[in-house]
């Protein structure tokens, strides 16, 4: 889901520097409303968890919403002057996608592996032919999309959206006929969205679904590009730069400019949604 990661961040840091700003004076905190006269107590220290400086965009945050990781943060470990559009996580691993082709003395081409328990980046067989956009774990296995139509060594076709299998990487389905800008489980099913009109071969209007086997389009798909997706445990909503869903036209669709929601196959759509496109 290109940018939606730090989307969640900006918000939430914004809210606790707000929050912070409101009620942290130079010397200390103080009640905000006066009702205590004034009591101010000293800034709680820096947790133990947490290593180095603050970075000068946190200093006003709370210290406890801030942890790092001492080996990820080291000194060098940073992208090869380029832009990191993603990342997924476990306990185990951590993979960050971009538009990159190293990371600090990994030579990788757009997305970059590390290892928690050996504490080791490396690259999962050279990546990708070009720009990682979005990325996604589950049951261990990791699922790329973006603007890449080869992935691995061997030049493996997969048009835009692949498989990491910890070994090697797989074609799913012979994925799309354009980008794929977000992916996205609910459940156990993959959904991708994107700039494509055509998923496996089967027609799929910017929006489809992987059952582990096939695409299929998702709920007549929406009227025009997909740019981002988030999911919870039963439903998933859809960002772009669409104005209907479940069609192309009014005729038949639901209104929804720039956001909906899918849930059991059903759309759910918010008033008449933006005046704008959705992005994340």
């Amino acid at each position: 889901m290109k940018y939606f990661s730090f989307f969640l961040f900006a918000v939430f840091f914004l809210a606790s520097s707000a929050s912070a700003q409101s009620n942290y004076s130079e010397g200390g905190i103080s009640s905000g409303s006066g009702d205590c006269g004034g009591m101010k107590r000293p800034l709680p220290e820096l947790p133990p968890r947490l290593y180095g400086d603050l970075p000068p965009g946190l200093k006003g945050a709370l210290p406890e919403s801030v942890s790092w990781d001492s080996k990820i943060a080291a000194p060098g470990n940073n992208p090869d002057g380029m832009t990191v559009t993603c990342f997924a996580e476990d306990s185990d691993n951590l993979y960050i996608g971009g538009d990159f082709l190293a990371f600090d003395t990994v030579s990788t081409y757009f997305i970059a592996h590390y290892n928690r328990k050996t504490g080791v980046w490396d690259a999962p067989d050279y990546g990708t032919g070009n720009e990682m956009l979005s990325l996604a774990l589950h049951k261990g296995n990791l699922y790329a999309a973006g603007a890449f139509s080869n992935a691995g060594s061997s030049g493996l076709t997969v048009n835009y959206i692949a498989e990491w299998d910890g070994t090697a990487w797989q074609s799913l389905g012979g994925g799309m006929n354009a980008e794929v800008s977000s992916i996205a489980f609910v459940g156990d099913t993959l959904y991708a969205g994107g700039s494509f009109t055509e998923a496996g071969g089967n027609p799929a209007s910017f929006l489809a679904y992987w059952d582990g086997q096939n695409w299929y389009e998702a709920a007549k798909g929406t009227s025009y590009p997909i740019s981002a997706l988030f999911a919870t445990h039963d439903s998933l909503f859809v960002g772009g730069t669409f104005n209907y869903v479940g069609s192309e036209t009014s005729n038949t669709g639901q209104l929804a400019r720039g956001c909906a929601m899918l849930q059991n196959g059903t759309w759910t759509t918010f008033g008449t949604g933006y005046y704008s496109s959705t992005f994340a």
